[in-house]
């Protein structure tokens, strides 16, 4: 028996279906059917490869239905399998057309065999005897063979598949990569169909066994049964990442430690371009312009990522995969939704293919209300907001769009797009801390590629205001117009070495182009970034060894930086494998830090701060080490451990107020308001290291029932001193949910995070004008959710009922401050109208 598995099966991979049930059932069954059809039993296996396609509808499934049917001499079913494959426009056509022809070559050559003398066709001529018969059975069984021998001449078509190389989230382009033999029942790429394939810890794709760093996946099915209405919301479960809210619209996000308000220590991607905010390092994730319905899957890093991506992959990096355009797997959706807490939401999404090129076009909108107001107006005439509306923190218009062509047998042209248009709140310095920021959020974006060769070119621009919530009646303003526009372009490439395939080099470049026009800089400002970098993976019998090392040049940086790793993967048999690796990362100063020149309201009124940036900070560094271990052995349980260390210094942090600076001579006549001083981005002196341990698991053993559960613990320490400085880190961290689909088109799921308590060091003024630093306690947190989906039925189409409970607990135990500068943060009730079609 000969199962073959076409180009496209990779690309399943990296795509997960919109519908409820996960790949790893998907995957149980095609295992089951691939047993089944080993012992002969073709009808069985053939049911569960539909059991799957079912699940998780993919055209690489149909392509393996046809060529089971063909293996069993079923011509006219296999036909008609190859022939909806066919319709998905794939990008082996020629191969499968010649496949058909071959088929209906042996039909046709069948049609003598079956006709028998007694149903001959009644004629007034000579009848056959019973040897000219024979002797015509013989001709046909001649013709016959004949048939088959030309056919077996186009037989290479189904021997000799493409693969698809896929890089960081790109549209996928098929690469000429024979298979020298059959997959049957051991072949790993018909058992891989429904695995998970990461492509952000290595910029291309590689089974997560081979990952050399800590990666998590959130798929489309952990998004589909959340109650999360945001991306930080989702992340909440990845172990190793701290989660705050601060505002509805705010939520901070890093990887092992160091979290703070506009957290800058995470890179976030979508699709491998940056999104992250180069004027404060900060994401801004309710302005991103993607909804959850775009999204197939989010790859989290865990650790140092500056080796494949350069400055701020300081500490992990979150890579946001869209749906591939025109992929068959994609449902065109319509949602609407209303909630507590002046929750509203609606958005559609349009996939398709034509010939060569697919599509796939969305938009949508969002509003989230303020978890708590800190200033009663009515309350306090002494102060204003410039906004109208005190109920509403986020308010957000989005449309994306992206078209894929293929050129050719192995090239690709993207074309994609988007923007994010609205109101946004965010906590940030000074006195009065909650901000606002009104944008015009733009992006446009290329992509070409050719063989393993790819190239990118993306352009981000953000118009917008920026300013306090709240003013003083009569004083000084602190909005200011903002203006940032981002070009960025990179090319790389990936290439076997050797005729053993074992040696993979990849190389690439980077420019990257920044601009800003900013009311709280010194002036308005310009950088040239460059960088390159070259990876070698080899794998020595059950060992990979994975060496990268990237160079970054930042104009206000005098020796060009560079950022190395390496790795050591062993496979501890099938479906195991231990990790030790070493690296290091950086984070450059921001705009701001490095330019900034704005006065910040302190707590005593008419006395103002002046802070300042400084062009010459340094770059800040980490160098992490870690061992790993992963199990994906079972179809019903897979688990990871985590241990990890790492030394950071060059932190970036305001200085005390320096009182002996006093611009104006300590008054500004134009504000009339009296400046107690000046204080200064700079280096802080102390080194820290920090320790940490992550162990998840998932258990998806019953049909139907998914379990998962996860534990971080982590320890930061001034290294002089040797005291845990760093208690504004969770010291421990628990995460598990389940999901439930009933038999009876229901689904529910639970969720629950804890998180311990912190003690965060908070900046603010005496009396005198002085800044003080006091520590201040932020209680541990419960959050439990869940989700209950109705699937109603309508033939082909679908529409899902979705009710949603987040933070429920609040209710009882009441609201808890993430941050001591956030608003306290309640209970989320929300519900939804999904119609799939």
């Amino acid at each position: 028996m000969r199962i073959l598995s076409v180009a496209l099966g990779l690309a399943l991979f990296c795509s997960t279906a919109a519908h409820a049930a996960p790949k790893d059932e998907a995957r149980r069954a095609f295992n089951d059917g691939l047993e089944l059809i080993a012992a002969g039993d073709y009808d069985g296996g053939i049911a569960e490869f539909q059991r799957a396609y079912d699940l998780v509808p993919h055209p690489a499934v149909l392509y393996n239905i046809a060529r089971a049917y063909a293996d069993d001499g079923q011509y006219e079913n296999a036909i008609e399998y190859f022939e909806l494959y066919l319709a998905t426009e794939p990008i082996d056509r020629s191969e499968v057309e010649a496949n058909v022809r071959t088929l209906q070559s042996r039909l046709d050559a069948r049609a003598p065999e079956v006709v028998e003398a007694s149903e001959a066709p009644v004629s007034s001529g000579p009848v056959a005897t019973a040897s000219e018969l024979a002797e015509l059975r013989r001709h046909a069984e001649e013709l016959s063979a004949l048939a088959e021998a030309l056919a077996a001449r186009e037989q290479a078509a189904l021997d000799a598949p493409t693969a698809p190389v896929v890089d960081e989230g790109e549209p996928v382009v098929g690469v000429e990569v024979p298979i020298d033999e059959p997959v049957g029942l051991e072949g790993a790429l018909v058992e891989d169909l429904f695995e998970r394939v990461v492509v952000t810890a290595s910029r291309y794709g590689q089974d997560p066994l081979d990952a050399p760093s800590a990666i998590t996946v959130l798929t489309a099915e952990d998004i589909a049964m959340s109650s999360a209405v945001s991306i930080p919301e989702l992340l909440t479960r990845v172990p190793g990442l701290d989660v705050m809210q601060l505002t509805a619209a705010q939520g901070d996000v890093s990887a092992r430690g160091f979290n703070r308000r506009l957290s800058n220590k995470l890179l976030v991607l979508i699709d491998g371009r940056s999104v992250y905010l180069d004027f404060i390092g900060s994401t801004l994730w309710e302005a991103l312009p993607v909804s959850l319905e775009e999204i197939e899957r989010i790859e989290v890093i865990r650790g140092p990522g500056s080796a494949s991506y350069g400055a701020n992959a300081f500490a992990g990096v979150v890579n946001i995969i869209t749906k591939t355009p025109g992929d068959p797997a994609n449902d065109n959706v319509v949602r609407l939704g209303a909630g507590t807490k002046g929750t509203l939401s609606g958005s559609a999404m349009l996939s398709g293919r034509e010939a060569g090129m697919g599509y796939r076009f969305s938009a949508g909108y969002d509003q989230l209300g303020r978890w708590a107001r800190r200033v009663d107006l009515a309350e306090r005439p002494d102060l204003m907001s410039p906004l109208d509306d005190q109920d509403v923190s986020l308010d957000m218009l989005r449309a994306n769009g992206q078209v894929d062509w293929r050129v050719g047998e192995q090239g690709f042209l993207s074309v994609s797009g988007g923007v994010a248009s609205g109101m946004t709140e965010f906590v940030s310095l000074g006195a009065l801390r909650e901000f606002y920021l009104e944008q015009d959020n733009v992006y446009a974006r290329t992509d070409i590629g050719w063989g393993r060769l790819h190239g990118r070119v993306f352009y981000n621009r953000l118009d917008g205001m920026a300013g306090n919530w709240y003013e003083t009646v009569g004083g000084t303003t602190t909005a200011a117009e903002l203006r940032s526009d981002v070009l960025d372009a990179t090319v790389d490439g990936n290439f076997d070495l050797g005729q053993s395939g074992n040696h993979t080099l990849l190389v690439g470049a980077n420019y990257r182009y920044k601009a800003i026009a900013w009311g709280f800089l010194d002036a308005d400002h310009t950088q040239h970034h460059v960088g390159g970098f070259v990876q070698e993976e080899s794998r020595f019998g059950p060992v990979l060894v994975n060496a990268a090392v990237r160079v970054d040049k930042h104009p206000l940086i005098d020796n060009p930086i560079p950022s190395p790793r390496l790795a050591l993967v062993t496979r501890l048999g099938e479906g195991r494998s231990l990790r030790v690796n070493a690296g290091t990362a950086f984070r450059t100063p921001t705009f701001m830090e490095s330019y900034a020149n704005l006065y910040i309201a302190t707590d005593v009124d008419g006395v103002w701060a002046n802070t300042l940036g400084d062009p010459e900070l340094a770059p800040e560094r980490i160098a992490s080490v870690e061992v790993g271990f992963l199990e994906q052995s079972s179809d019903v349980f897979r688990g990871e451990l985590a241990a990890y260390g790492f030394q950071v210094d060059n932190l970036i942090d305001l200085s005390g107020l320096d009182t002996s600076a006093k611009p104006f001579d300590g008054f500004d006549d134009e504000t009339g308001s009296y400046i107690a001083g000046t204080s200064s981005f700079i280096n802080e002196a102390p080194i820290f290291r920090g320790i940490g341990a992550e162990a998840s698991a998932e258990y998806f053993g019953i049909d139907g029932l998914d379990l998962y559960a996860n534990y971080a613990y982590e320890r930061i320490a001034e290294l002089e001193q040797d005291k845990a400085i760093g208690r504004a880190t969770p010291r421990h961290k628990v995460n598990g949910g389940a999901t439930w689909r009933t038999p009876w088109t229901l689904d529910a799921g639970l969720q629950v995070s804890w998180v311990d308590r912190t003690v965060w060091p908070i900046r603010g003024f005496d009396d005198a004008g002085q800044i003080v630093v006091v520590d201040t306690d932020t209680p541990g947190r419960t959050i439990v959710s869940n989700r209950v989906v109705w699937h109603v039925p309508l033939g082909e189409r679908r529409l899902d009922l979705t009710a949603d409970a987040w933070n429920w607990l609040a209710d009882v135990t009441g609201d808890v401050e993430h941050h001591p500068l956030g608003q306290p943060v309640g209970s989320r009730y929300h519900g939804s109208v999904q119609y799939r079609f």
